[in-house]
């Protein structure tokens, strides 16, 4: 009889990131909830993101967020993923400035609004996109974005959007 190590080597860190969640912070429950997440167990990382979200830790509110955004874990609900967005973004996470962009950004949902669009990307800029990819990605969209608006909107849209992004900054936990 083979004996296989994935699932006992599941089992024992399962039963370790618990008893971490259960007696630790925001942090450990999120970390929990990501390792389920990877394991794809979703709607047990969707409850541990909720506890840890409701302690207020920013990257837990993101991925409830994006939970929500997807439907894995969660029925999908585009309102309150953008609620859920808007309040890490608020907290200076910088992914969820980017998923908002991305968000309504023309053809990607059924929201989409180029102002916003844009507002978030130069706040995503702005406030540490880290992923290598989604830096490439917002400085090329950027400029088509603020192009766009030109365009569509003038010159003192385009200047009310960007003095807007400027004069904005996360909240402190």
């Amino acid at each position: 009889m083979a004996i296989n190590m994935n699932k006992y080597v599941f089992l024992i860190k399962n039963a370790f990131l618990n008893i971490m969640a259960n007696f630790g912070g925001a942090q450990r429950k999120h970390q929990y909830g990501v390792f389920l997440f990877n394991n794809r167990h979703f709607e047990k990382a969707f409850i541990w993101y909720k506890k840890s979200s409701d302690l207020g830790y920013s990257v837990a509110i993101h991925d409830l967020a994006n939970i929500y955004d997807t439907g894995y874990g969660a029925e999908e609900n585009l309102n309150l993923a953008i609620e859920l967005y808007q309040k890490a973004a608020n907290l200076g996470e910088p992914m969820s400035m980017w998923n908002l962009a991305t968000i309504y950004m023309p053809n990607y949902k059924p929201e989409h609004d180029v102002y916003l669009a844009y507002l978030w990307i130069l706040r995503a800029q702005k406030f540490g996109l880290k992923n290598p990819a989604l830096i490439g990605l917002a400085n090329y969209y950027q400029p088509k974005y603020r192009e766009y608006m030109l365009e569509k909107e003038g010159e003192v849209k385009v200047r009310e959007c960007e003095a807007e992004a400027n004069n904005w900054s996360p909240q402190q936990p």
